[in-house]
């Protein structure tokens, strides 16, 4: 018998549905921590029938043609979320090619506390162990890792303090916090790259804000100081560095494409500094744009990876494509190879995504998988 409570989400699945059919998307800030009625139902409404799309027009990736001799190899990463079966098997990364994990730099951004003082623990608050942070993150080599995201508090001040630590004893740059600096310089080669991170919010936890970078990054038009606040790290960032990458926990859950917001908060962020956005959040992958900024250079947003690990069912939440970037010194991305992968939890192991299916056109053309790579 179905009971009363899945009833009642179908008949809210249908009318919604109905409500939504033909109608522009209702403009939100998706944010849990300072949630509207209308947040939640249409939250609701893409967890039961499936991700949405806004208008959005994916234009083709142009990358530089920049005459600069020094370049340097990034690859980046989804949400790294807690999945504790996953620990329990061998081989989840078989398939995942060397060549991904062979960079300068190799980012992701990790969903989960890591607090040994307390049990772990799933949804909604995350806590993962260590023995998962050894298992699942550790063999992508991460140098660098943002914990600036919604669940970055799940165990407050002292979970968050214990995963910076823990990270940067394994030799792991742990960006998103204030604390020394908001962002951090790093040199590679002779050319000094500016990282930080921030995030649209923390669940709730506003009363914790000075320990995590946090901006309106969803915003709908409402006026915050902390975009400003934002605007001038970056403008720090750009005096400091050569080359600005800018990690944002941002956009809308289940939506296979940004906002108009976001794609103006981009855009103002590469005119005043940014030559790499690296997005995630939204648990599906988002098309990546290079937008040429008013200091005449190509910027390159990605606006959601996806899920890399993750135990959310729904096939689109599955998928996530790795990229691997070169970067000049001048901060444009010359060449892309991307490794679309779905999750599959029925063998427990990451597979090579070679039908293309979901994956937006902006990331198809660069697959590794195309070629002498298939």
């Amino acid at each position: 018998m179905i009971s009363r409570l899945s009833e009642g989400l179908i008949i809210l699945s249908i009318i919604l549905s109905v409500c939504l059919g033909g109608c522009h998307l209702p403009a939100v800030e998706g944010d849990f921590g300072r949630p509207t009625a209308e947040d939640l139902i249409f939250y609701l409404y893409k967890v039961i029938c499936g991700p949405v799309a806004r208008e959005y027009k994916e234009r083709p990736v142009e990358l530089s043609q920049s005459e600069s001799t020094k370049t340097f190899t990034l690859s980046v990463f989804g949400d790294i979320m807690f999945k504790h079966s996953l620990e329990r098997f061998e081989d989840i990364y078989k398939e995942v090619p060397e060549e991904l994990l062979e960079s300068d730099f190799v980012f992701g951004n990790i969903e989960f506390p890591i607090d040994q003082s307390v049990p772990t623990s799933g949804f909604p608050r995350f806590n993962a162990s260590v023995s998962y942070f050894e298992k699942i993150v550790l063999p992508l080599r991460l140098s660098v890792a943002s914990i600036a995201n919604n669940h970055c508090l799940d165990k407050g001040a002292d979970g968050f303090i214990a995963t910076k630590v823990l990270l940067e004893e394994r030799g792991i740059l742990a960006l998103g916090g204030t604390f020394p600096d908001r962002f951090s310089l790093v040199e590679i080669d002779g050319i000094t790259v500016a990282f930080s991170a921030y995030t649209f919010g923390t669940n709730g936890r506003s009363d914790l804000y000075n320990l995590v970078n946090v901006a309106r990054l969803n915003s709908i038009g409402l006026d915050d100081n902390s975009i400003d606040s934002l605007m001038e790290t970056v403008r720090e960032m750009s005096r400091a560095a050569d080359v600005v990458i800018l990690s944002l926990h941002w956009g809308l859950e289940h939506e296979i494409t940004p906002s108009p917001n976001q794609v103006r908060l981009a855009h103002n962020l590469c005119d005043e500094g940014v030559d790499l956005i690296v997005g995630h959040h939204p648990h599906v992958l988002q098309p990546i744009e290079s937008y040429r900024n008013s200091r005449d250079k190509s910027s390159l947003i990605i606006y959601s990876l996806g899920n890399w690990t993750t135990a959310m069912r729904n096939s689109s939440c599955r998928i996530s494509s790795p990229l691997k970037l070169e970067v000049s010194s001048y901060g444009e991305v010359v060449s892309i190879e991307a490794f679309p992968f779905i999750l599959d939890l029925e063998r427990n192991r990451f597979l090579p995504k070679r039908d293309n299916e979901d994956i937006p056109l902006s990331i198809a053309t660069f697959s590794y998988w195309k070629g002498e790579h298939r």
